[in-house]
């Protein structure tokens, strides 16, 4: 369900963009550019820069989360204003991957350059559950979890956590 881009019934006058350089960036100016009517265009990303990943929630298309190089935010408002959910306190941590659990919106997992982050009360509070064993295997760059079961992708291959992240075997071949 949050895998495609589902755009408000022509509610909009005018075009949004966020400013970035990923191929999800990319996807969602050009999204917007063929749903929206209008010539003009407005910078959504206000101060944030370099977008590397965009959510929008299919039943409401003016929830929007934004992970970038500084960390996740979330819009409320179709990027009129942006809320921080995801800033660490050591240093800033580029999000590669936002995951929302479908049948549970309350649950989040965060993919990033240091490893995996989960939050089950919608990013009130955050747990490293995957850290790697060195900054290859910590760069996470996608997830899936269904049920008991997460699914990451990281520079170094595939892991696999069948208890929720409490355990994790990396799957050979």
């Amino acid at each position: 369900p949050y895998t495609s881009i589902k755009v408000g019934g022509g509610k909009m006058k005018r075009r949004k963009w966020l400013w970035g350089f990923s191929s999800t960036a990319l996807f969602v100016l050009l999204a917007l550019s063929l749903s929206w009517a209008g010539n003009d265009w407005d910078n959504i990303s206000k101060e944030m820069r370099n977008a590397r990943v965009v959510l929008i929630d299919p039943d409401d298309t003016n929830l929007i989360y934004l992970g970038t190089d500084k960390g996740l935010f979330k819009s409320y408002d179709a990027g009129e204003s942006w809320k921080n959910l995801f800033l660490t306190k050591v240093k800033n941590i580029s999000v590669n991957y936002i995951f929302l659990k479908p049948e549970d919106k309350n649950i989040f997992y965060v993919a990033t350059e240091e490893g995996l982050f989960y939050s089950e009360d919608k990013g009130a509070r955050w747990s490293r559950i995957f850290k790697g064993k060195d900054s290859l295997e910590a760069n996470c760059s996608s997830v899936v979890a269904f049920k008991e079961s997460i699914f990451l992708g990281t520079n170094q291959g595939l892991f696999i956590s069948k208890d929720r992240g409490r355990s994790w075997h990396k799957q050979e071949g």
